[in-house]
């Protein structure tokens, strides 16, 4: 009897333990704060110019830095369509349906460009306070992997991807 019940508090034990991860999604950890960065492929070898011509207007920005080798700007009360990525109302976490503000910052080399992605906040509900991400999925300098975690990050994840990647133009010919 002793070993059954030994047996059921390890197995509970378990399966309700946090597990964390370094990276997730394109989301890394370092010094306890957490930031999204992906490299992406560009078509030209002016991927400044490319980015430039092609992205930046559709870009809702504030305090846009420029440099030779990059761009830094706020982007600030941006609402995610959580329900384009596959998110519900009652079942994705919150910091994703409120309004969300960060940090962008953009170097360029030749044919490729990389974002990083820090400084994420989210409203909270009816205040309007705002929170950093790290104070919901992270933890001892490590991600959360809990479900519901998974599920918002992943839902930033393809918001980003979609959001600074340059679409190709199709010519139609008919």
């Amino acid at each position: 009897m002793k070993n059954i019940i030994i047996i059921a508090l390890l197995v509970t034990t378990n399966l309700y333990s946090q597990k964390y991860a370094d990276s997730l999604y394109n989301f890394k950890t370092e010094n306890g704060n957490i930031f999204w960065q992906k490299v992406f492929e560009t078509t030209k070898e002016d991927s400044k110019k490319q980015f430039k011509d092609k992205l930046l207007l559709e870009l809702i920005s504030k305090n846009l830095n420029e440099t030779k080798q990059n761009i830094t700007f706020n982007v600030e009360n941006e609402s995610i369509n959580f329900k384009k990525y596959g998110g519900k109302s009652l079942f994705t976490a919150f910091y994703i349906q409120q309004t969300n503000s960060h940090l962008v910052k953009i170097d360029f080399k030749n044919y490729k460009y990389r974002v990083t992605i820090t400084k994420l906040t989210s409203a909270t509900m009816n205040t309007g306070v705002r929170m950093n991400l790290e104070e919901y999925v992270v933890r001892k300098n490590k991600i959360k992997t809990a479900k519901t975690h998974k599920k918002g990050l992943k839902i930033y994840d393809q918001h980003f991807t979609d959001k600074f990647t340059i679409k190709e133009l199709k010519k139609e010919d008919w």
